[in-house]
């Protein structure tokens, strides 16, 4: 009897610590996601504000921070496997 309740504390335990593990990396993800877009497109805006061309800077901010947002994000999925 005994054993059979520890048997089931420890498949809690796992499932819990598994949900724990994938709301970590869906918080990094978009952490990173949301760093690189903002953080490009400001200094997209910046740039444009210094050189007189507002929009084409940052439009091409913040495309670049999508782009680098999605290139980051994928290296943190595909580094998993390497743990």
């Amino acid at each position: 009897m005994k054993e059979n309740k520890n048997h089931k504390d420890d498949h809690y335990r796992q499932q819990r610590d598994s949900v724990f593990r994938y709301l970590s990396l869906i918080t990094q993800l978009a952490l990173t996601m949301i760093i690189c877009i903002l953080g490009f497109f400001f200094f997209g805006l910046w740039l444009g504000d210094r050189l007189g061309l507002q929009i084409p800077f940052m439009v091409v901010g913040l495309i670049t921070g999508i782009g680098c947002g999605f290139y980051f994000s994928y290296r943190q999925i595909t580094g998993l496997d390497d743990k």
